[in-house]
Parts: C-alpha cells; sequence; structure tokens
C-alpha cells in the first residue's frame, strides 16, 4: 500500500489548498452522501475489512470530504493508502481528507478500511473545477484492493461518479448499486445551508490568516 509522503509540511497544507482552491472558481458542487453498509457484515469475515475510497482522474481539479459519520464500526487510519497529493484521516476527531489532481499524476486516490460492524456511512463532497474536466468517484474496496462489483456501466465499479464541469450539478452525480458482498445505494442530497455557511466561514478564515502570513 502507498502510505504518506515524507513531506509533512505538504500534505499538512492540502486541506487548505483544498478549500482555498474552491473559493478562486465557480464550478463547484458540494453534494451529502449517506450509504447503508450494514449488508456487508455477512461477508466481512471473507473479504473484509473494506474501504471506503475517493478518487479523482485528471490533472486540475479538487476534491474536500468532510463531515463525516460512521455507526457501528470505527474507521482504521493504520490502513490508510494514498496515491498522488492526498492527505487526512476519516478516523480523526476532525475528519475530513484532501485529494488534489496534477498534470503529474492524472489518478489521485484515498482509501480508508472501516470496521466489519459498520451499519452507515455519511459524508459531504465538495468538489471544484479548476480548469479541466476531471472525474471524481467513490467507492468500496475489499481485502485485495479491488472495487466491490456494482451496477456501474463502464465497469470500473464506481459506486458514484460526477464530471467535474462547468455545468456541475446534484443531478450531474451518478449513483451506482453494489451487485456483490451486500446491496449498497448512495443516497445524495444537497447539505443544510448551516453546513454551507460553516464551510465558507472555514474558507474565510483561512484565506484571512494566509493573507496575514504573508
Amino acid at each position: 500500500m502507498i502510505k504518506y509522503s515524507n513531506h509533512l509540511l505538504a500534505a499538512s497544507l492540502l486541506p487548505a489548498a483544498c478549500l482555498l482552491a474552491m473559493t478562486q472558481s465557480s464550478h463547484a458542487l458540494s453534494f451529502k452522501v449517506d450509504l447503508d453498509v450494514s449488508t456487508l457484515a455477512a461477508n466481512a469475515g471473507t473479504d473484509g475489512p473494506f474501504a471506503l475510497d475517493f478518487t479523482i482522474s485528471g490533472t486540475h481539479d479538487s476534491a474536500y470530504i468532510h463531515g463525516v459519520s460512521i455507526t457501528g464500526g470505527i474507521f482504521d487510519s493504520a490502513s490508510i493508502s494514498t496515491t498522488g497529493p492526498a492527505s487526512g484521516d476519516l478516523a480523526s476527531p476532525t475528519a475530513a481528507v484532501s485529494i488534489l489532481s496534477n498534470a503529474s499524476n492524472a489518478f489521485n486516490d484515498f482509501s480508508e478500511a472501516f470496521g466489519p460492524n459498520t451499519t452507515d456511512i455519511k459524508f459531504t463532497a465538495e468538489v471544484s473545477q479548476l480548469s479541466s474536466t476531471d472525474t471524481f468517484t467513490f467507492g468500496i474496496l475489499d481485502n485485495t484492493g479491488n472495487l466491490v462489483a456494482t451496477t456501474d456501466p463502464s465497469g470500473i465499479n464506481n459506486l458514484g461518479e460526477v464530471d467535474i464541469t462547468p455545468t456541475i450539478s446534484l443531478a450531474s452525480v451518478k449513483k451506482f448499486t453494489t451487485t456483490a458482498e451486500g446491496t449498497v445505494t448512495p443516497l445524495v442530497t444537497v447539505p443544510e445551508p448551516s453546513t454551507v455557511a460553516a464551510l465558507l466561514g472555514g474558507v474565510a478564515m483561512l484565506v484571512g490568516l494566509r493573507r496575514r502570513r504573508a
């Protein structure tokens, strides 16, 4: 598994960089995802632990995962695997993940395993287009590192997918259902206004701090 980069300072700045990037783009979308993963429990002993996986395929866009909650189980920090500029920890008190795409690495990924007794996972995804049209996806990995089979017609087995374009909207989010291990179908909704306001407040604070230090 690919571990965190030794450039700890750069990694620590990724969440702020991701949020700041969103303030520079009008092509952004925030959406909440609710995953009922209770049906995976029956196969957790043979094909688990399962892991939640996020990717951006492209060169210039960003994703920020926050507002994470898990029911019945816990995330395992020791299982974290990343490819490209990705950082975070779903098990931390401030559970959040940042993924930035870049020209040198078109596949950028973060995954973290969750416990066998997990029944539900919720998170909010913020995706933002900077210049190119990239694709943000999420899915569930089995213990071999392969995505659990879904109805995704591409055969990649994503559980959710959205192209980050100038016309991005909630309707742009494609949802699929697992066809193995259990039945998981994402419930995708728009965040509450208070959640969006809190995020924008955080962005403003980060911008202010950055200007004071400049």
